[in-house]
């Protein structure tokens, strides 16, 4: 026999559960709560709930075999918070001798919406620059994954193209650049999966990729900048000089000398005109 075997099988269906319900569940609060509650994990849940961004991702609703709620009150608590029915799986009939759970673990962003933590970091990076001049309020960068996981998303798959050394390319001032370049339509999708496939494979394409190689050789020697925005402006203006030669064509032999970064502060202005936050008229 297997000793693996578990005592209890438990059960699970998707429920819509009111703030009604949600009171109802807490009275059956484990009688020896394993967490404090986390009000500000309460307040943003809510908030997701209420503007329809809270969404059924596999996290539940855990209740014992004893009937006692063994995980999930900060969803309940939101979903009294918010005052609006929220659909929640919810397991029914786990042995009441289970403890591993994640103990009020917050879940990271990117996991909440379903992506990978590369794009969580590009829309990071592209919030700090393109809203620099404006308030951050509470969800804004989280706004942006929703309002452009698409373009963000294809910015690093692009940067991911070809598989000989990923790390080139996930570089943050890399795909950064490529969202940038993508957005302002300064380039376009077929021109940078060719560009990013010489920079991470080392592989000459028919098109000139001397540029290419160069970036390419620049990259391997440097790490990713976190908080420096004048390293990462100055290499992603080497990028950028190194894009504009591969579109057109021309060789180079030697590195870039970078005297400016006003070409890419552009394409940043582009995008803050783009979404709004820039006047058009004053260019």
């Amino acid at each position: 026999m297997n000793n693996n075997f578990p005592r209890f099988i438990p059960t699970g269906n998707v429920e819509c559960i009111t703030p009604e319900i949600a009171k109802e569940y807490l009275n059956h609060n484990d009688k020896n709560p394993r967490k404090s509650i986390n009000s500000g994990t309460v307040d943003a849940y809510a908030r997701d709930i209420k503007s329809g961004n809270f969404f059924l991702n596999g996290e539940s609703i855990v209740f014992d075999a004893n009937g006692d709620l063994k995980d999930g009150q900060h969803r309940l608590l939101a979903i009294i918070k918010a005052n609006t029915p929220c659909y929640v799986y919810v397991i029914r009939g786990i042995d009441p001798a289970v403890t591993t759970f994640d103990y009020g673990r917050q879940r990271r962003m990117y996991q909440e919406l379903g992506c990978n933590s590369n794009l969580e970091t590009l829309a990071n990076i592209i919030v700090g620059n393109v809203y620099t001049k404006h308030i951050k309020a509470f969800g804004t960068i989280k706004q942006y994954i929703i309002d452009h996981k698409n373009e963000l998303t294809n910015a690093v798959r692009i940067a991911g193209k070809g598989v000989s050394n990923r790390a080139i390319g996930l570089k943050r001032e890399v795909y950064t650049m490529i969202y940038l370049l993508l957005r302002t339509n300064y380039a376009t999708e077929d021109e940078m999966e060719q560009f990013m496939y010489v920079v991470n494979t080392g592989l000459p394409l028919e098109r000139e990729s001397s540029p290419a190689i160069i970036l390419r050789n620049k990259l391997l020697g440097t790490k990713n900048v976190r908080n420096n925005r004048a390293q990462a402006m100055e290499r992603m203006s080497f990028m950028f000089c190194a894009v504009n030669d591969f579109q057109s064509g021309n060789r180079r032999a030697r590195p870039y000398i970078i005297k400016t970064t006003e070409f890419v502060e552009g394409l940043v202005r582009r995008v803050r005109i783009m979404d709004g936050l820039e006047d058009n008229a004053s260019e």
